[in-house]
């Protein structure tokens, strides 16, 4: 867990190792983009440490796609989202027929291969026969 301060002994030393310190810098609710500067001094062992500390502060850019000249949005543009649901569904549907098709040349193919099959022993079986009835 992080304190804003630990509690030192007579010698400047931590009294509990498993405290740790961290610092907050509050920005001014009015700061600007630019690069900031602070300080955080500690007296430890009777040593007096100074570390600087750089900020870069950014503009916040928020770039999103939102409705152009003429578009409607909000409350009152139902008929936009049905036009959505529309477009879906003539995806769905062209899906479903990609799909459709599919199986039937799949059932098809099926098909196919068993006669292949069925075709294959008889003829394995007629040659069978033939040799038997040679010997």
């Amino acid at each position: 867990m992080l304190y804003n301060s630990c509690e030192l002994d007579e010698n400047g030393s931590k009294v509990n190792d498993a405290c740790f310190t961290s610092s907050t810098y509050a920005f001014a609710a009015n700061a600007t983009v630019g690069n900031y500067t602070y300080w955080v001094m500690q007296y430890q062992n009777g040593t007096n440490t100074t570390r600087t500390y750089n900020i870069a502060v950014h503009e916040d850019v928020h770039v999103e796609d939102g409705p152009t000249a003429g578009d409607c949005f909000g409350i009152g543009c139902d008929e936009v989202v049905q036009d959505e649901t529309e477009t879906d569904t003539e995806t769905t549907t062209a899906a479903q027929s990609v799909q459709m098709l599919l199986a039937i040349l799949a059932l098809v193919g099926m098909i196919g291969l068993s006669l292949s099959i069925i075709s294959e022993r008889r003829d394995a079986n007629a040659e069978s026969k033939v040799w038997v009835e040679e010997e």
